[in-house]
């Protein structure tokens, strides 16, 4: 998130965890709000030290033709993250309408 323009420059990168709202953040952590807006949506099987790298590197090959917003990409990591070769990771992408 925060992208200075694109993947090649300045963003923010951070760990997160879901909350109702940001009213009672504590001092040491940050509140960040993902926006709304349309997300592609691409799974990732495997085990996530390889596997989300290569889609990473996959996405940014082909930055030219995903019409990306560089709002607020995320992972997410549910109950199918932890599994080795079995492993499910969601990577949410903001693209343009």
């Amino acid at each position: 998130m925060d992208y200075e323009s694109d993947f090649t420059v300045e963003y923010t990168a951070l760990i997160g965890l879901e909350v109702a709202n940001l009213d009672k953040i504590p001092d040491v952590l940050v509140g960040k709000t993902v926006g709304g807006g349309n997300y592609e949506k691409r799974i990732i099987k495997g085990d996530p030290v390889k596997s989300i790298p290569a889609v990473w590197f996959e996405i940014w090959e082909d930055d030219s033709n995903l019409n990306r917003r560089y709002t607020s990409d995320f992972e997410l990591y549910g109950s199918k993250s932890q599994r080795g070769e079995a492993s499910e990771v969601k990577i949410y992408l903001s693209i343009a309408e």
